[in-house]
């Protein structure tokens, strides 16, 4: 008895009208015109209908999936990774293999790489029952999409996030990243570490109310509405409880990361009250260069 899918959206908005299985004629030419890779596996897992877009994925046609015991050796035959691209995959990761048990995996992407394929891509896998009329699983249809676009626009974001990473733990300038909303430390280079006498475990995650900054909060909701309005504060002096009780001076920036903001932490300059020795004031500037602080006298 043939089995129906009324109006089955498969994606990207590509609607057949409706589907039987065994396929029909019909059926076999609206599926090779689709986007994406459509196959028909029965309950051995074994694809008894792949459209054009598969086997040219593939270089051609492949055989059912088999046991456990012999199943690496087909996903290295076929090239089929996990999207680490040098792991292999699981057979219980094929979403078809899961639906034959009477299980749901939703999608799974694969790392497809193998000689006969014409180039490397990233598939994602989905699979549906198809039901004969006493609502019995009789085959899954399969869909694979191609995603390569999706994991480079990601490879290049990655890239450019450890580049400017690395930029930001090299420069000898003390920078800090910070939550608007909890004012707590996200990311700080060594330099504005050393700066607090503190450790990178007990600063980074805790308020900056809790590290004794900002002890004065109206200060802070000047800071906080100056970079809403103008996304920048070019001084802040802010006084700290260090054993040399000095006053740090800050700017700030506002920047947007992702669906939310931070705030970039530059600090400015150093003043101590009184030198050791002179009996007169100090301002150690932030130098670009190395050492990271200079001292010049104030009153000379």
């Amino acid at each position: 008895m043939p089995t129906w899918i009324e109006n089955f959206n498969l994606s990207f908005g590509q609607e057949i009208p409706a589907l039987t299985y065994p396929l029909t004629t019909a059926n076999k030419v609206a599926l090779e015109f689709l986007p994406i890779g459509v196959g028909i596996a029965d309950l051995r897992c074994e694809f008894v209908y792949l459209n054009a877009r598969v086997q040219e994925w593939f270089g051609g046609a492949f055989g059912p999936v088999p046991e456990e015991k012999r199943f690496r050796n087909w996903a290295q035959t076929h090239g089929v990774y996990e999207t680490n691209r040098f792991r292999l995959v699981t057979r219980e990761a094929l979403p078809w293999v899961a639906a034959s048990q009477g299980k749901s995996l939703g999608t799974t992407d694969i790392f497809l790489r193998h000689d006969p394929a014409p180039m490397e891509r990233y598939l994602r896998l989905s699979s549906s029952p198809l039901l004969n009329g006493d609502g019995k699983l009789c085959a899954n249809l399969v869909t694979l999409t191609d995603v390569s676009t999706l994991y480079e626009k990601h490879r290049e974001l990655q890239n450019a996030c450890d580049f400017f990473q690395t930029i930001f733990y090299s420069v000898p300038e003390p920078l800090a990243v910070s939550d608007p909303q909890t004012s707590a430390f996200l990311f700080a280079n060594q330099s504005f570490i050393e700066l607090l006498h503190s450790r990178r475990h007990r600063l980074l995650g805790v308020p900056a109310f809790e590290k004794r900054l900002w002890r004065d909060s109206r200060q802070r909701e000047r800071v906080q509405d100056e970079l809403s309005r103008t996304g920048r504060v070019r001084s802040e002096t802010i006084e700290f409880d260090l054993p040399s009780s000095p006053s740090l001076s800050f700017s700030f920036d506002l920047l947007h990361w992702g669906t939310g903001a931070v705030w970039l932490w530059k600090a400015v300059s150093l003043q101590k009250p009184l030198d050791e020795n002179s009996g007169t004031a100090r301002d150690w500037e932030v130098s670009p260069g190395t050492p990271w602080i200079s001292a010049t006298k104030a009153n000379s």
